[in-house]
């Protein structure tokens, strides 16, 4: 049976997951950077780091769908070895993407490497 506390850490990792695709499906639909610097980013860019958004949001929220599956059954391997395993793929997308975002990200128009967010 799923505890209480269960549920109050992997609702919040759910939802961010859902927030962090949306955000991606944003970027993806509109050509521009939702969070990021504002300006002087060429066509491709906002919309590579937009997939890189969704992908990491949906294999987030996979990663808290299979959590919250091992926690409601207690038996199906729960804190093994094995538990661990069939969860790391998703968590090397998530990495994999994280990391592409931020090679994204580091691209700055302003060329010092940090994120300039003035107008």
């Amino acid at each position: 049976m799923v505890d209480a506390l269960e549920v109050v850490l992997l609702l919040p990792l759910a939802f961010m997951s859902g927030a962090w695709a949306a955000v991606g499906l944003a970027e993806i639909a509109m050509g521009r950077v939702v969070l990021g610097p504002p300006r002087g980013w060429s066509v491709r860019e906002p919309k590579q780091l937009g997939w890189s958004r969704v992908v990491a949001g949906v294999s987030m929220g996979l990663y808290s769908l299979a959590l919250g599956l091992q926690a409601a059954n207690a038996t199906l391997f729960m804190g093994t070895t094995w538990s661990r395993l069939v969860l790391l793929p998703l968590m090397l997308v998530f990495i994999g993407a994280m990391i592409f975002g931020a090679t994204r990200l580091r691209r700055n128009p302003s060329g010092d490497g940090t994120l300039d967010l003035r107008p």
